[in-house]
């Protein structure tokens, strides 16, 4: 879990990060300077003597009095608005005086476009030159990105990039539901709206895994719109076909059929995502959420046999924008063979294979890193373009 603490009214300390926060943004300070207010703060039930703080942050290194002084007092200036939380004592050392509660988690308040009768959700996060638009996979509803802290961290650092804009699929998470799940081309005008509500100009769409399609089919159909396409874990068609033998065989997609039909809410979709902490009962509370928040069984039957149903295969020659696509060696859940085709048929595309690890890119650090670079480095060529 997170392990950002909440200081004073409106002071977050986020470890995971790094940061110090006040009223949400980002406050300077040194590495050295965080890390001994972070060690005060771990340690505020007791004084924390001169040595220590010396073996803790300056790894036993010969420290002057004066340069940890300047550490102090740098660390309580950028308190200062919030009272005297560090306090010395003479001859003894150092001790954080404040009150420490959890800082609250970010809550999902959706907005809402219409797609012609259909209430779409989304949120947004940041600003920037450029939008980030995550087309996100199967039925991963836009509130769960704020409830578990990797994913609220990938959150966090893209949209230092960007506007980061996430969506909830017709039929899926907080939008409307519909009686019957609509064809990607139907799906097209969900991201349509948003976009246009939101005044977008100039975006980079993030593909991932099933959201893969739509964001290649979006290339597609609004090259002045989108200026870079990212692809992680994703294909150009779901089961396997005339000359695509690497998709989903029959009887995997009838494993999952009945999955759906019986044990919907479990999470065990999103656990085969999530490989390597999928024993942490907190994932798997989670990834229950990401299934029970995301459709209905009946909903996410009928998103599979549309899911099945899609093949781009016969317009990736026709993506025109710069294009990265990120694969696990490995992937448990798509063929890395799909990535490949990707990368062979979509025009001057880059692709990036990761080491073993899970599908789902953002859970990882190497994951999270690589997803990251891909973005950051279709944004700077879309400004150097300008």
């Amino acid at each position: 879990m997170s392990r950002a603490l909440c200081l004073a009214p409106g002071v977050e300390l986020d470890a995971d990060q790094r940061e110090l926060r006040i009223g949400g943004a980002a406050v300077p300070l040194q590495a050295r300077v965080f890390s001994v207010l972070l060690f005060l703060v771990e340690q505020r039930d007791r004084v924390v003597t001169r040595d220590e703080l010396i073996a803790a942050v300056w790894q036993g290194a010969t420290v002057s009095d004066s340069a940890i002084q300047r550490a102090i007092s740098l660390a309580r200036s950028a308190l200062a608005d919030a009272g005297e939380l560090i306090v010395t004592y003479p001859r003894q050392g150092y001790r954080f005086v404040g009150e420490i509660a959890a800082a609250e988690p970010p809550v999902f308040r959706p907005r809402y476009t219409r797609a012609g009768d259909v209430h779409i959700a989304y949120a947004t996060e940041g600003d920037g030159p450029i939008d980030i638009v995550l087309v996100n996979g199967w039925t991963f509803p836009t509130s769960c990105l704020f409830t578990e802290p990797r994913h609220l961290q990938t959150w966090t650092e893209l949209s230092r990039l960007g506007r980061v804009v996430s969506f909830d699929k017709r039929g899926t998470g907080m939008s409307d539901r519909v009686k019957k799940l609509p064809s990607l081309a139907e799906r097209m005008e969900d991201v349509r709206a948003v976009l246009d509500d939101l005044g977008s100009a100039r975006a980079i769409a993030v593909g991932i895994s099933e959201g893969g399609p739509l964001a290649i089919q979006l290339a597609v159909e609004e090259p002045q719109r989108l200026a870079g396409l990212v692809l992680s874990g994703a294909f150009a068609r779901m089961g396997v076909g005339p000359g695509y033998p690497f998709g989903w065989k029959t009887a995997d997609v009838e494993r999952l059929r009945g999955y759906i039909r019986r044990e919907w809410g479990g999470g065990k979709t999103a656990l085969a995502s999530v490989a390597s902490c999928a024993s942490d009962p907190a994932i798997q509370a989670w990834c229950a959420s990401l299934e029970l928040n995301g459709a209905s069984p009946g909903a996410a039957l009928e998103l599979l046999e549309m899911n099945l149903a899609i093949d781009v295969r016969n317009v990736l020659d026709q993506v025109g924008c710069p294009t990265v696509v990120l694969h696990r060696e490995r992937d448990s859940v798509i063929d890395p063979r799909s990535s490949e085709l990707l990368a062979e048929r979509i025009p001057g595309a880059e692709r990036r294979s990761l080491g073993p690890g899970d599908h789902l890119l953002s859970m990882s650090e190497d994951g999270r890193q690589a997803l990251l670079s891909a973005v950051a480095q279709l944004i700077e060529a879309e400004i150097s373009e300008r």
